[in-house]
């Protein structure tokens, strides 16, 4: 028996739908795949080789599109049970997930965590997120983890069941359509109630990353409000608060989570998404000026990101030459002493 739905919502259809459909249909287990279309009628995905798959379930809103909040807890609502994991419509599943897990002898408050890798358009791998270190984590060493910010949070980063979802009440609006932080919201909540996690250390999910993604509204306008309804959401559940309390207060946890996406949205526009050099001016403008954060941090940060920038600047074989003089140099000072 099946006992996995694979829910990929979507809203028009791309070339990269039938892609993430067939890195499900090429794994060694078999698995329910419900495709959740967020739109009138299911006619413009008549052309997709797998519309009368018979191992492809599509549903359809039919209706005018809903945030995409609302439609991914509505596509999991056609779940009748049992596990589920959301890939996100230009997304791939690889070889090797769930290889060591038998799904119907965990808890269904057990997690199972991907390991994800980057690629771009043409699929070409970006970036690798590290290893975990163990494959087997404790209630604790698992909210641990998450505190300690080891996870990359993504719609895809966790296997859970459905009475965990609604146990965490599924996923919430955080302030911004573009649904930014449902992700990290959801995940906290999931891994404060969850009794053990699995990792896998093989790269078993690819996060295509586009030029389109994304929106700089959400780094420009109402910044700090936006951060107060997250870190509200986080709190409305008892496990999470209890969990958080025990390590922060509300308001620090808020001004880390900024100084986290500060990094976080840099690493982006600059090595992702290679924003023109207009945004990123911007960004730092709107940054130094809005967010509620310390004179101390800003100024830190900022110098840091000065530092790494001229450090890049350097050429490989004048950094190779500087680090062997220094070398050099260490090794005759130990040896006179």
């Amino acid at each position: 028996m099946k006992n996995l739905t694979i829910v990929i919502p979507t809203v028009k259809y791309s070339i990269y739908l039938d892609l993430a459909i067939e890195s499900v249909l090429k794994l060694s287990k078999e698995f329910n795949i419900l495709v959740w279309v967020n739109n009138n009628d299911l006619k413009d995905f008549e052309r997709s080789k797998y519309y009368n798959h018979n191992e492809t379930r599509w549903e359809c809103l039919e209706s005018e599109t809903i945030n995409m909040i609302d439609s991914i807890n509505n596509a999991i609502s056609h779940v009748n049970r049992g596990w589920i994991f959301i890939l996100s419509d230009d997304d791939l599943i690889k070889e090797g997930f769930l290889k060591n897990i038998e799904l119907n002898k965990l808890n269904v408050f057990d997690l199972y965590a991907t390991r994800i890798n980057q690629i771009d358009e043409a699929g070409k791998v970006i970036s690798e997120n590290p290893e975990y270190e163990k494959e087997l984590y404790s209630h604790d060493e698992a909210v641990d983890l998450y505190f300690q910010n080891k996870f990359h949070n993504h719609l895809s980063l966790f296997v859970f069941h459905k009475k965990m979802f609604e146990k965490v009440g599924g996923f919430v609006f955080c302030g911004y359509p573009n649904g930014y932080y449902l992700d990290t919201v959801f995940h906290g909540k999931v891994v404060a109630n969850c009794t053990k996690l699995y990792c896998e250390n093989e790269v078993v999910f690819s996060r295509r990353i586009s030029m389109n993604q994304g929106s700089s509204k959400f780094y420009f306008e109402n910044i700090n409000n936006y951060f107060n309804i997250i870190i509200d959401n986080f709190y409305e559940d008892s496990a999470f608060r209890n969990e958080a309390e025990k390590r922060f207060t509300k308001e620090g946890y808020r001004k880390l989570l900024m100084k986290r996406r500060f990094y976080s949205v840099w690493n982006k526009i600059n090595n992702l998404y290679r924003a023109p050099l207009k945004l990123r001016v911007k960004f730092i403008y709107s940054y130094l000026r809005d967010w509620d954060l310390d004179k101390s941090f800003k100024v830190f940060s900022i110098m840091s990101l000065l530092f790494i920038s001229i450090r890049s600047l350097i050429p490989e074989k004048l950094k190779t030459a500087m680090k062997k003089k220094y070398f050099h140099q260490s090794t005759a000072v130990d040896e006179n002493i």
